[in-house]
């Protein structure tokens, strides 16, 4: 990902396990990286393997559109039209791949894979700049009658 992005995902979610990707283009090993995931069913992260943000997202079985944006120093959450949390956040040291995994963090389907989130993704939206509040509000205003968001 550049510096700043913004990741938008449409989704209804159904974690089952925790350590719950909703995307992710990281090697945590190597400190690379970016990556989303719930590591409990009321702690949604958002960050680097080195630093990150962490909210209660509320429910998130219902569909919702979910912003993460980074303007090189600052990340935050949006859950439709609200930030649920805004911290710094610091660019993440090592290499990281050039593929955003979307409903997981990386390919791994091994026997014990359980890293990915269940759920139905709708819209998966990559920007290559940190939408502002009023933009994200703009985003859910024009996708909320199309895909049913509250």
């Amino acid at each position: 990902l550049s510096s700043p992005f913004t990741i938008s995902i449409i989704a209804s979610l159904n974690p089952s396990t925790y350590w719950a990707s909703l995307w992710g283009c990281e090697t945590w090993n190597n400190s690379g990286g970016w990556l989303c995931y719930m590591s409990a069913s009321n702690v949604m992260y958002f960050g680097s393997p080195i630093s990150g943000v962490t909210t209660d997202p509320g429910d998130v079985t219902g569909r919702n559109l979910w912003s993460f944006t980074w303007d090189g120093s600052t990340a935050a959450i949006y859950k439709n039209s609200t930030q649920l949390v805004t911290g710094s956040v610091t660019n993440p040291t090592g290499a990281h791949p050039s593929n955003t995994n979307w409903g997981a963090r990386h390919t791994n389907a091994g026997a014990t894979y359980t890293d990915a989130c269940p759920g139905t993704y709708r819209r998966l939206l990559r920007y290559t700049s940190a939408l502002t509040s009023a933009q994200v509000t703009s985003n859910y205003n024009a996708f909320k009658s199309n895909y049913g968001l509250p």
